[in-house]
């Protein structure tokens, strides 16, 4: 158990790692910068990184790959947890909108493992969770 929790805790360390990277080089890079298959696109925003792995959580879920999806899905969720601990404890109301909305989102993506979630309702929790990321923008 105590190699698991290590193994896991190292994974999403490094997962994080390469988020912070990725966000680096999209900051120093300019206002856009284009994932190689050109889908998706992370902006120089406060919460592009965030808006970003959403949008590969969705457009996975959208192809039918689940694992994908729900591999996006905990690493949005990883880094939204270590990214904005200032914001959960200075401004916890907007903190709790977003952080609700994004649980929403990656809920049924990541319940995805035992039963195919339903895509209407994630599109929906989707765009509610994009909606409000702009309020930390």
């Amino acid at each position: 158990m105590k190699t698991n929790l290590l193994t896991r805790r190292s994974l999403i360390s490094r997962l994080t790692a390469v988020t912070v990277l990725i966000s680096a080089f999209c900051f120093i890079a300019g206002t856009k910068t284009y994932a190689a298959d050109q889908a998706v696109i992370v902006d120089k925003t406060h919460t592009g990184p965030y808006k970003a792995l959403a949008d590969l959580a969705m457009i996975d879920l959208r192809k039918g790959d689940i694992p994908g999806a729900i591999a996006h899905a905990r690493i949005l969720e990883a880094v939204w947890d270590r990214g904005e601990t200032e914001m959960e404890k200075n401004q916890t109301d907007k903190w709790k909108k977003i952080d609700d909305s994004l649980d929403a989102f990656i809920k049924p993506i990541i319940a995805g493992q035992k039963k195919a979630p339903d895509l209407a309702a994630v599109e929906e929790a989707y765009k509610t969770f994009r909606e409000n990321l702009k309020i930390a923008d």
